[in-house]
């Protein structure tokens, strides 16, 4: 299966977890991290395009503090 970002640790996300658009005008990303760890971060002010870019650049930072298979374990 192809992964939308593999750590370095082996730990992989997905990051068509959605977006959400709140109420007070910003917007929040979504990922999966391993399949069930939840990484989420919100935007305001910002374009969709650079959250994007940004995003991604935050979920693969996440995704290399994990080991592949060891879900309560995280590397700090």
């Amino acid at each position: 299966m192809r992964r939308d970002i593999i750590g370095k640790n082996g730990s992989y996300a997905e990051l068509h977890g959605g977006v959400q658009n709140n109420h007070d005008g910003s917007f929040t990303m979504f990922a999966m991290i391993q399949d069930n760890i939840l990484f989420k971060h919100q935007y305001m002010g910002h374009t969709f395009e650079y959250a994007r870019k940004h995003f991604k650049e935050l979920v693969q930072k996440e995704t290399d503090k994990y080991i592949l298979g060891v879900e309560e374990w995280k590397i700090v």
